[in-house]
């Protein structure tokens, strides 16, 4: 009998530890996947015209701005924004159009580029970012800052993958669910180890 009970308990730990793993990045959506993004620039007294591209031809589902084309004066933010319909992977970049006389940016601010991943979890359309600078870097913001006179250090670069959200908003990037996957799986081990130690005294005892 106690047999019985340590087996089955044993499965539903294992059981429930699973199943939390797999559904840890797993939050409602809609059929539409909403993603916004901030765009900062810290260079004085200056006007910089920007531009948004599609790199891999498929359709653009840049929303705001209109054409993809934005300016920024001084230390200014401009939110944009993408509504995806269709699952798929898209590639954008961001970059300056021209720089004014006397401006040069940082050499990992020269461009952003944006992976956007969007795919059917559980049945609900849902995004998920990453995106670079011009060096090839994950980070956590999109600056554009002069190397010369710019005020601030150029940004950390820290992110990872993130877990999804219907709208995405990018000032700091969602963070992967590895970190959470893995106390998780931790926890489970724990649980999984104190049941079998307990039942094994258990069952020794009964065969005394």
């Amino acid at each position: 009998m106690i047999k019985r009970i340590f087996v089955s308990l044993t499965w539903l730990v294992f059981f429930l530890g699973v199943s939390g793993i797999f559904t840890t990045n797993v939050q409602a959506a809609s059929n539409e996947a909403k993603v916004e993004i901030a765009v900062q620039q810290d260079i004085s007294d200056k006007n910089l015209q920007y531009l948004i591209q599609n790199l891999d031809g498929t359709d653009n589902f840049l929303i705001d701005p209109v054409g993809g084309e934005f300016s920024l004066s001084n230390k200014d933010e401009k939110i944009i924004h993408f509504t995806f319909n269709t699952p798929g992977i898209y590639h954008y970049q961001i970059a300056p159009i021209a720089l004014p006389e006397g401006v040069s940016l940082h050499d990992n601010q020269q461009f952003y580029e944006l992976d956007i991943y969007v795919k059917y979890v559980e049945e609900q359309l849902t995004p998920f970012l990453i995106v670079r600078n011009s060096q090839e870097e994950k980070v956590d913001q999109i600056q554009f800052s002069s190397a010369i006179t710019g005020s601030e250090k150029p940004p950390v670069n820290n992110l990872g993958n993130n877990s999804p959200n219907t709208t995405q908003k990018i000032k700091q990037y969602p963070k992967t669910a590895e970190k959470r996957n893995s106390f998780s799986l931790i926890g489970i081990l724990v649980i999984t180890g104190i049941t079998l130690i307990y039942f094994g005294k258990k069952l020794r005892e009964s065969s005394k």
